[in-house]
């Protein structure tokens, strides 16, 4: 009998009811935030006010930043491929858990594109005016222009490390996805969709508004002209990537990273 106990818990069921809910512990309630996300998205869409999700593009990204982690996970491990057979035949749950948890993201980036390029349809960009005018009472100046004579040597570095937030950004979420399940890993994906939910769509639409690099284009004028002049000479990515999302919003294409939003 002791024996038998033995091999029961060296070789766990994995239709264990205990070891599925782990997974469902984050996969359930990001549903359900995709959720309200797509009920959003469809009133706005009903109403004429949101475009499609660009739901292809988004899965081609998926796949190329999920192809690295996989294989450095493969790479990590001793006889990558008879583990990958293994956990297919005896972790089914945990594979599929994986498969919705790609699908899932795909699904709340695209949504979260549409919705982000709908803002100024809803709620028309108020934000920027009283808060460039509330910067300069308390600085006495715009703070680019402060924080250019302190920091404006770092401007290629901080333009180059700004670049960097998408790509570090998905390695980490399939590095996440990935990983066996774990309280950490449950904490860690519901408050990505969360903060997706509340900041990037909840707070963008209260706060509607475009940021300096995206003043002058959307208010006329010549406010920040010396700003981005400045950028031009030192910071190209932030240029070359404006300049694509501007194009994307007065043409209302539907694109991976369309929408405009400075609150967040």
């Amino acid at each position: 009998m002791g024996r038998r106990r033995g091999n029961v818990h060296a070789c766990p069921n994995p239709w264990n009811p205990v070891v599925m809910d782990r997974e469902r512990d984050w996969l359930i309630p990001v549903a359900l935030l995709l959720a309200i996300e797509l009920a959003a998205w469809c009133v706005l869409s009903i109403a004429g006010l949101a475009h499609p999700p660009a739901i292809a593009g988004y899965e081609l990204l998926a796949l190329a930043a999920f192809a690295p982690v996989l294989c450095f996970r493969l790479l990590s491990i001793p006889r990558p491929l008879g583990r990958l057979q293994k956990m297919a035949r005896e972790e089914p749950a945990r594979i599929g858990a994986l498969v919705a948890g790609i699908q899932l993201f795909v699904l709340g980036a695209s949504l979260f594109g549409a919705l982000k390029a709908a803002i100024p349809k809803v709620v028309p960009f108020w934000l920027d005016g009283p808060l460039a005018q509330a910067e300069r009472t308390l600085f006495g100046t715009d703070p680019w222009r402060l924080s250019t004579l302190l920091l404006g040597w770092a401007t290629p570095a901080i333009d180059l490390i700004y670049a960097s937030f998408l790509p570090i950004h998905l390695l980490a979420v399939f590095t996440l996805l990935t990983a066996a399940p774990s309280r950490a890993k449950t904490r860690a994906l519901v408050s990505l969709y969360l903060a997706w939910l509340v900041i990037g769509v909840g707070g963008a639409f209260a706060l509607s508004s475009v940021g300096p690099i995206f003043y002058d284009r959307a208010f006329g004028g010549g406010l920040f002209s010396a700003l981005t002049q400045a950028l031009h000479g030192a910071a190209p990515i932030a240029v070359r990537t404006s300049d694509l999302m501007w194009q994307y919003h007065v043409t209302d294409t539907p694109a991976v990273a369309t929408g405009i939003s400075a609150m967040p």
